[in-house]
């Protein structure tokens, strides 16, 4: 499951391997029904070199000459895997770019998450417009941070899960970053008193870059490009740990549902 640190880590390898080289030929899964769609990417985009990957939120933005951008949006359960060999076009492996003498394959997503868009309408693109603060970019700092936050109503988790607060953060990243804020999941988000926005901010901060170090995490079978797979999973203090003891206070971690997500926590820590 590709959150926002492993887009961002995926955006980097692909930007150090593929900034430069040829987009020479695009080919799409036929038989889908979005096929018509897409096809006309290919006109636009084909026989183009790539200047520069880079990303905004969840959304990988590949730029070609000619001054149109290949985006695409992973989902939950997309990936792009490089092979020396051409796979077979159907609708698991539903787009191949031909780069160079290799293949960039585009696989189980749907093309309804393929699009182009011209680099003069990128920055305020209406798939763009919705987006909430970018924990990994410049613009995240406390003061903006607290000023949004007293803005939002409801449920803490739920509030974190939706992208137009704070994008690209999925069920397991909002459970760890929870446990480090030490603020109970059904929290009312209004209520947080400063110290404890202070606090989310910081968690936020660190359950992400402890994940990049590590090289994001990698479930459901997400890997990237080269095959390679993150090992956040392995670290994680509450997620998927129901029964077993908390590290703080040793106490067993809970299971709960909150929006219809298995949610994971310590009562005792969490408050």
């Amino acid at each position: 499951m590709p959150w926002l640190p492993e887009i961002e880590i995926l955006k980097k390898k692909l930007k150090k391997k593929f900034t430069g080289k040829k987009l020479t030929n695009i080919e799409f899964y036929k038989d889908s029904i979005y096929y018509p769609q897409v096809k006309l990417l290919e006109n636009e985009l084909a026989n183009r070199y790539i200047l520069n990957i880079t990303r905004k939120g969840k959304y990988l933005i590949i730029s070609l000459e000619g001054g149109n951008n290949l985006v695409l949006n992973l989902k939950i359960t997309g990936f792009l895997r490089y092979f020396s060999e051409k796979l077979l076009i159907n609708n698991y492996t539903p787009m191949i770019l031909n780069v160079d003498n290799g293949y960039l394959c585009l696989q189980n997503l749907s093309l309804r998450y393929v699009r182009s868009i011209p680099t003069i309408q990128l920055r305020n693109h209406p798939i763009f417009k919705d987006l909430g603060i970018d924990p990994l970019s410049d613009e995240y700092n406390i003061d903006k941070f607290y000023k949004i936050t007293k803005k939002r109503k409801g449920i803490l988790k739920l509030n974190l899960l939706d992208p137009t607060y704070v994008t690209g953060l999925g069920n397991y990243y909002v459970d760890e970053i929870l446990f480090l804020a030490k603020l109970h999941p059904k929290r009312e988000i209004s209520k947080l008193n400063r110290l404890e926005i202070e606090s989310l901010y910081s968690s936020i901060n660190r359950v992400l870059n402890e994940s990049i170090d590590v090289g994001g995490s990698s479930r459901e079978g997400f890997c990237y490009h080269d095959g390679s797979k993150g090992r956040f999973q392995n670290n994680f203090n509450v997620y998927d740990r129901q029964g077993k003891p908390c590290p703080l206070c040793r106490r067993n971690i809970n299971r709960i549902i909150v929006g219809g997500r298995g949610t994971y926590h310590c009562e005792n820590c969490q408050k």
